[in-house]
Formats: C-alpha cells, structure tokens, sequence
C-alpha cells in the first residue's frame, strides 16, 4: 500500500483516479491546485505524485520541480493532456519517474 497524492484540476479526473487507486488499497489523498498540494507535501509523506502539469497556471516543469524540492523522495508520474514527444523526454530526463498521456485505460 502506498500513499498517493492525486493533482488535477479536473475534479472530475480526480474523482476517477481516486476511485482506481482506493480500489487498488491505496491511501490517496488529492489536490486541485498547486499550492494545496505543496501544503499536502510539507504536512504528510507521499510516496507517489500524480501531477497533471496543466493545472499550473505558470509552467508545469517549475510545478514538479518545487514538488521535488518539498518531497525529494516521492516518484512523480505525470498524467497529461498533452502529449508532444518533447514534452514527454523533457518530463522524463527531468523529473518524471513515468508519463502517462488522457485518456487512459484505467
């Protein structure tokens, strides 16, 4: 069992996403924004971060980059709208421990 922090801005995507993983025995707990999620890191250890880098409103790199600072030792899977194959080396050679591009097969 993991704990799982979810960050969408859909809170749709999270309601889906929290289900899988609870289904799975996971603790999730979820943001829809950046600075709830940072707040969640500083208070609780997380073992894995699903970030959807478009709910930044400035650039989702520095997103995950902070989320590495406050919590160095949780994975970070990208689950993203956007799917350039830039984007997804840049994500993964930086700071992304997977990237998962919408929609995704549950």
């Amino acid at each position: 069992m993991a704990t799982v922090l979810a960050l969408d801005k859909d809170s749709l995507q999270l309601e889906l996403l929290t289900s899988l993983l609870k289904h799975d025995r996971h603790e999730v707990v979820f943001a829809l924004n950046p600075e709830i999620a940072l707040d969640i890191l500083r208070s609780k250890v997380v073992d894995l971060v699903i970030v959807e880098p478009a709910c930044s409103r400035a650039d989702g790199q520095r997103l995950c980059q902070e989320i590495r600072q406050v919590s160095p030792e949780a994975a970070i899977l990208v689950l993203s709208e956007r799917t350039s194959e830039e984007e997804i080396v840049r994500s993964l050679s930086s700071y992304a421990a997977d990237y998962v591009t919408k929609p995704y097969a549950p």
